[in-house]
């Protein structure tokens, strides 16, 4: 499916983007939900199966966010154009 210059290939998931995307806007909330998370993390044995799994398939729920959501601001607002955003 393609709205703009935008190219998405699942409902959520865009492959392709020029016209910009979404920031995070890091709120208070999701703040202590990472906090809570690093610290349920860390109470886990180091080799437990539990702490194995989520550094292998979801350590960057962990991190701070960085850069953008991947989504295309033109799925907010899709009657404007790629120099509208």
């Amino acid at each position: 499916m393609e709205i703009g210059s935008t190219i998405i290939m699942s409902k959520f998931k865009i492959v392709s983007s020029i016209d910009g995307s979404i920031p995070w806007s890091i709120t208070p909330q999701i703040t202590k939900a990472q906090e809570a998370l690093v610290r349920m993390f860390d109470s886990l044995s180091d080799n437990s199966a539990a702490k194995l799994y989520i550094q292998e398939n979801c350590g960057k729920c962990l991190e701070p966010l960085k850069g953008d959501t991947g989504l295309s601001k033109l799925i907010l607002h899709p009657d404007t154009t790629p120099s509208d955003c």
